[in-house]
């Protein structure tokens, strides 16, 4: 797995290395919007090693993916299909509250079906894995808004062409980043999710 997320970072570090090179920024400009995004970059992939490492960890990684992936899928589905009033068209013309409320629905069923296999929830649980769902769906969300805004920025569709009809892999992994980036800024925090998601 470390192996994994080394390459992983290694690409999404490319891509943000050649989306500023590539910008027409002053070199100031340039200079700062790297360093920002290096330093966004490595802690979260820092937090996946550092988890990597850790009795359980591989499975907290798995979880954490599949979890932004539901939350993903479900602001996907309910936005495509119910559609309505935007969320916040300036930064993601796309999004709509029906697809931020689907995100964190799918990602509360997902979340608990998991805990009931791994730590042993019940109905009774209910709202332990509705707080981390809606934790790790805002945090993919936030990441989700803030890469269509740092695009935006930049005038770029993907961050590059490296998923032939998906982007890059930073466009791919835009929430995971986001949610290894708060659980590194919040120890405490991501102490306690680490224990219920690692079992």
């Amino acid at each position: 797995m470390g192996a994994l997320i080394i390459a992983v970072f290694c690409l999404v570090f490319y891509e943000w290395f050649k989306m500023v090179i590539n910008s027409n920024f002053s070199v100031l400009s340039k200079l700062i919007w790297f360093f920002i995004g290096l330093t966004y970059i490595a802690i979260a992939f820092r937090n996946f090693w550092t988890f990597s490492l850790q009795p359980g960890g591989n499975h907290l990684l798995m979880t954490i993916l599949v979890l932004v992936w539901a939350s993903d899928t479900g602001g996907y589905l309910f936005g495509m299909t119910l559609k309505g009033p935007k969320f916040a068209p300036a930064i993601s013309p796309n999004k709509t509250w029906s697809g931020v409320a689907g995100g964190f629905i799918l990602t509360w069923i997902v979340a608990h079906i998991i805990f009931t296999f791994t730590v042993h929830f019940t109905l009774h649980d209910l709202y332990k894995s509705a707080l981390i769902a809606f934790s790790i769906s805002i945090l993919a969300q936030f990441g989700d808004f803030l890469e269509s805004w740092v695009k935006r920025q930049f005038n770029v569709k993907d961050t590059s062409n490296l998923i032939p009809g998906h982007g890059g892999f930073m466009d791919r992994l835009d929430g995971v980043i986001a949610v290894g980036f708060a659980l590194s800024i919040s120890k405490f925090y991501g102490y306690e999710i680490a224990k219920i998601l690692g079992g």
